[in-house]
């Protein structure tokens, strides 16, 4: 990891810690460096780097710098076709070629996600703000749905959790379904060492949802109020302790 980063374009001293959290949220194994390279970095830091410019215009500053996050993903990332052929079951596997879609990388300079690239690029962007936030799996209400499904933690100011998953909600406004009730049929999952480790799998999309929930040793609770718990315990834990559980 350390190679790879080494001769990342380096941002200025004063956003040292915005670098090294951004570099850190790459890292973490549920998302993975694995996907990208030394260009893939450069570009990815100097977008970050505009995007942080941008948003610091007096025109965009807002009193909430997560819905202001929220926003700008729902509005400009759209989930990549052959993936959402996936999600729905109508194909087994996903392409290798396009597994940079998986990346933060990808949603913002292509557009186009997965959902772990929703979830990345989302908590880049709260990193801006120094953010504090998590990633958390759902199984999403559905039969037909059987993939992990990723979305976001975010800490407040008033060190409250929220639930983002600017991809969900942008699909439920369309369909006109409300979002916070959607929320509360999901079954949220603590990602963990199996999650990562299988994370891609021989399909590209990784162990189907049922599954994993059917592990003994998954940590998963239901509707929102179990997302919060669930963030609880990862904020108590830290991340590598859910690495090494």
């Amino acid at each position: 990891m350390e190679s790879l980063f080494e001769h990342t374009l380096k941002w200025k001293p004063e956003d040292f810690e915005r670098q090294m959290k951004i570099n850190a949220i790459i890292s973490e194994p549920w998302h993975g460096i694995e996907f990208y390279d030394p260009l893939m970095l450069n570009d990815l830091h100097r977008l970050l780097i505009e995007l942080y410019t941008f948003f610091k215009n007096a025109e965009y500053q807002i009193s909430d710098p997560i819905t202001l996050v929220n926003n700008y993903v729902k509005s400009n990332i759209k989930v990549r076709a052959s993936y959402f052929d996936c999600l729905n079951g109508e194909v087994d596997t996903f392409p290798e070629s396009e597994l940079f879609y998986r990346t933060g990388y990808a949603a913002l300079t292509r557009h186009e996600a997965m959902c772990a690239g929703f979830a990345e690029s989302t908590r880049l962007l709260l990193a801006l703000f120094n953010i504090e936030s998590y990633t958390l799996l759902a199984k999403l209400p559905g039969a037909n749905k059987q993939l992990l499904h990723y979305l976001v933690i975010a800490v407040d100011d008033n060190n409250e959790f929220r639930i983002l998953d600017p991809e969900r909600q942008a699909n439920c406004e369309r369909k006109g379904y409300d979002f916070q009730k959607y929320l509360d049929q999901m079954t949220f999952i603590l990602p963990d060492e199996h999650f990562a480790q299988n994370k891609v799998g021989k399909t590209g999309v990784g162990e189907k949802a049922m599954d994993f929930l059917q592990r003994e040793t998954t940590i998963k609770a239901n509707g929102i109020t179990g997302a919060y718990e669930l963030a609880k315990v990862m904020k108590e834990r830290g991340y590598q302790r859910c690495i090494n559980k």
